[in-house]
């Protein structure tokens, strides 16, 4: 799952707008939603950040990689 996704599904889980995200991060409703459509997919460490305050989650949680299953050969 991506960064912008994570940060959709956590904003959808807290049944808050965008809107409502961006003033508890400190950051443009313009950045949360270019995040959440993927338009940034690597964002700034600062961005991260905030979000994460925002959203009440670690910043761990919004980039964790995805656990895949070993190859078998």
């Amino acid at each position: 799952m991506s960064i912008g996704k994570r940060v959709r599904a956590r904003r959808q889980d807290l049944h808050l707008s965008q809107e409502a995200i961006a003033r508890r991060a400190g950051v443009s409703l313009n950045l949360v939603n270019r995040v959440e459509r993927e338009q940034i997919t690597d964002p700034h460490v600062s961005t991260l950040r905030s979000l994460a305050r925002g959203l009440g989650v670690r910043v761990e949680d919004l980039v964790k990689e995805e656990s895949r299953p070993p190859l078998v050969a």
